[in-house]
């Protein structure tokens, strides 16, 4: 392409689309001038699966083309790509042959590009960079022995301070002025923070422990400064410690909805990107949990059963609450282990503060909690277990013994069942997601197309519930949160890190997605073109998640 008038064209057109509408023009016109235009018509192989790579790249000018792989059970659609979309960047995973093929589905216009030219904008312009590690997470997993970065680490290392929880560490000066008004027997029972914290990990601290204050030191040193959390809220301008000892002390019913929306503005302002999902969800399950046992103090006042009659329940928390996953709306799925009181009136006094969309609570004693698990998984069909999956998720709001009980309960009655996983894993698969986009249109399996996409189950459900069976099948209840269960699966199963890892990728990218836009149903019409090729990365490691599922429990 070394006409004048064409480099430009190609240019304007590359500015257009993600990752080039972030590179400067003289870039793009050096880049334009690398390559050559190609035509094919509909039905041609650009390049074959095992095919030496070519030095070009592709970026589709005009037209569709599938993405599919030869697999030993035959041909696979991976992909329906389109305008703006590229081809050809498994090179970048050091793999020297193409690791799937691609075919024209209509005629079909493409810009071929030098690599070593691209290959260039990707060591000088970090968001072609993050680009790249997202693009090569999709598709790593083609590539046997293939090398990969994440695209998580690499976004986070080059983030900028964009919130209040991303400032750098308050400075030494400032941690040890308050050393001097303290003798050393004062801080004794303080907890401990090492020096150079995050601001992140301690707000989290202060949370998690809420202590007075935080002790800076390295083990067996003597204390480097001391942090209180009204010292932390005059550097960030924000103060989540009030927030959560606002539910312990005096929030009300009436209370309750304003505290809970100021959380939720809280938890918004942290998540700034899909690797920010975890850190968000952390603080917002703080937060959270600090609400939940507010809402049930009242309830346990009101039937009777206040702190005189020594609260005769262990709290728990199941579904998106028990995962620690924020989902947007205040939703809690609470239970409770009875030792005592009227089961009848405390269910009433729940049910009247929590949200109508909320699911009834479940209230009862140890050995009927021991008795319902029991039956659930000798019988998972007739107990309805895919609309009980959520009480699989399963934890204490309190380090109290009862959760642990069940936890352990639930991993013998599921070691010792023969079919349980099995069905679980069947229903699982039988969950399957959209496909992909092309132009305004969701894509499905069948090839049929829809003007909406439901991001909940479309994109989050596959991915907790293929995770749940995974955990469940190896014994692991202890923490059920969907992120963990992937990281666990992937160091006990390591030929499926790729995949694993992925799915956790394409977790934090739709759980990202739908906290920004506050809603579950979308359009892919009002999505961005980068929305929607996050999107179809999110459907590409779903299908490799649950392709995993499938193989693991020989499912049909």
């Amino acid at each position: 392409m070394n006409t004048t008038i064409i480099r430009q064209r190609v240019a304007d057109f590359l500015k257009a689309h993600p990752p080039f509408d972030q590179v400067r023009n003289d870039d793009l016109l050096h880049l334009a001038g690398s390559g050559r235009i190609g035509f094919h018509e509909g039905g041609e192989f650009i390049f074959e699966q095992g095919q030496p790579r070519s030095p070009f790249i592709w970026v589709i000018q005009q037209g569709k083309v599938e993405v599919v792989e030869n697999t030993p059970a035959g041909e696979q659609l991976r992909d329906l790509l389109g305008e703006g979309d590229l081809l050809g960047l498994g090179r970048f995973l050091d793999s020297p042959q193409y690791v799937h093929s691609a075919r024209t589905a209509s005629d079909v216009i493409l810009y071929g590009l030098e690599a070593t030219a691209f290959q260039s904008l990707v060591e000088r312009y970090p968001s072609v960079s993050r680009f790249l590690d997202i693009q090569l997470s999709a598709i790593k997993r083609y590539a046997t022995g293939a090398s990969s970065r994440t695209a998580t680490s690499a976004a986070r290392a080059e983030a900028a301070v964009e919130t209040w929880i991303d400032l750098p560490p308050p400075s030494p000066e400032f941690l040890a002025r308050r050393l001097r008004d303290l003798n050393p027997p004062d801080l004794d029972a303080l907890p401990t923070a090492p020096p150079g914290s995050t601001v992140e990990q301690l707000w989290l601290q202060l949370l998690d422990t809420r202590a007075p204050a935080l002790v800076i030191a390295e083990p067996a040193a003597p204390p480097a400064g001391l942090l209180t959390a009204s010292d932390l809220a005059l550097l960030t301008g924000r103060d989540p410690l009030a927030l959560a000892q606002a539910f312990d002390t005096w929030a009300t019913d009436a209370d309750r909805p304003l505290l809970l929306q100021r959380a939720r503005q809280l938890t918004q302002e942290t998540l700034t990107a899909a690797w920010a999902v975890d850190r968000s969800a952390h603080l917002y399950e703080l937060l959270e949990r600090a609400a939940a046992l507010n809402l049930t103090r009242h309830a346990c006042a009101e039937s009777g059963l206040g702190a005189e009659s020594g609260h005769p329940a262990e709290w728990l928390a199941f579904g998106a609450m028990g995962r620690a996953e924020h989902t947007g709306e205040w939703s809690p799925h609470l239970g409770a282990v009875l030792s005592g009181g009227s089961s009848e009136l405390l269910a009433t006094a729940l049910r009247s503060r929590l949200p109508q969309d909320a699911p009834s609570p479940q209230l009862r004693t140890i050995e009927e909690w021991k008795t319902f698990y029991s039956e659930l998984i000798d019988n998972p069909i007739l107990n309805a277990i895919w609309a009980n999956r959520a009480l699989l998720d399963l934890r204490g709001l309190s380090p109290a013994a009862p959760a642990a009980a069940l936890q352990s309960h639930i991993a013998a009655e599921i070691a010792s069942s023969k079919g349980f996983i099995h069905i679980l894993a069947n229903d699982t698969i039988s969950q399957l997601p959209a496909l992909t986009f092309f132009e305004e249109f969701v894509v499905d399996l069948e090839g049929g197309t829809h003007r909406t996409l439901n991001l909940a189950s479309s994109a989050l459900d596959p991915i907790i519930d293929a995770s749940r069976v995974l955990a469940l099948s190896m014994g692991q209840l202890d923490h059920p949160n969907t992120l963990h269960r992937l990281a666990a699966a992937a160091r006990a199963i390591p030929e499926h890190e790729a995949a694993l890892s992925d799915a956790a990728e394409a977790f934090r990218i739709a759980s990202s997605l739908r906290a920004r836009l506050g809603r579950d149903l979308i359009e892919p019409a009002t999505l961005d073109k980068y929305d929607r090729w996050l999107l179809r990365r999110v459907f590409a490691a779903i299908h490799a998640l649950i392709e995993l599922t499938t193989n693991r429990w020989s499912l049909a």
